[in-house]
Parts: structure tokens; sequence; C-alpha cells
């Protein structure tokens, strides 16, 4: 029975040695890291990436995400023009009163975007919710 187990150390040893050869092709998918951008939500929005916005929110993104700037997804769908997006994201429970660095909410962006349509979204939002 004895001759059957490994150390620690040695199970160390092959580990490092393992790591040390590059077998990170070897590792399952799921293991293999992968770029954080690939997970920002907001850095899709602002890129107008709504394909991808669509599959990262489909998939458990987090619609409180901060991104550059302290900016949430719903400031970004403001900044950019996305009603569509900020519906969504406002459906899925966004914070509407969630602020970036420079203390403005997702009203505020599209206000100085002077957006009427995504001003009255959030508007008619916070007066059905608050």
């Amino acid at each position: 029975m004895r001759a059957n187990r490994i150390g620690l150390g040695a199970a160390m040893a092959l580990c490092l040695a393992g790591c040390a050869y590059g077998r990170i092709d070897r590792l399952p998918e799921e293991m293999v890291a992968r770029p954080e951008e690939n997970r920002d939500l907001v850095a899709a929005i602002l890129a107008g990436d709504g394909e991808r916005a669509d599959y990262l929110l489909s998939t458990g993104a987090d619609v409180d995400q901060r991104g550059a700037g302290g900016a949430t997804p719903l400031i970004a769908a403001a900044a950019t023009g996305s009603r569509a997006l900020a519906a969504r994201l406002l459906d899925l429970g966004a914070d509407s009163a969630a602020a970036d660095d420079t203390g403005r909410n997702a009203l505020a962006h599209a206000l100085e975007r002077d957006d009427e349509p995504m001003v009255m979204l959030l508007v008619e939002y916070a007066r059905q919710n608050y």
C-alpha cells in the first residue's frame, strides 16, 4: 500500500516539472486563463459589440460590473445610445442609480448626449421602481 503513495515533495516536483515544460495545452478548456476583456461587458458595450454583450448577458455576466472609469454596463449603454440593451439591463436588475468615477449615472450620460428616448426609458424605469 505504501509503495503506491507519492510524497508531497515528489508531487510538487512533478507539478513544477510539468509546468516548467509548458504543458498548458493539456489543461482542460475551462481551466485555461482567458483575458479579462473577454468577460468585460462594459468594454463590449462601449465597443458597440451588441452580439458580444448579448452573449455575456446570456451566460450570466454581472449587470453591475465596473469597467474603465467605474462605468457600469447601464452607463455604457446610456453613453452609447444603446436603448434596447439598456432596457434589457434594467430588466435584469441593473442599478440605475450607480455612478461612474466622475459621479455621473446612466441618466446623466443620457442627458449629456441629449438622448431623449434614453432619458425617457430611464425616467420611466425609475418611476415604476422607486
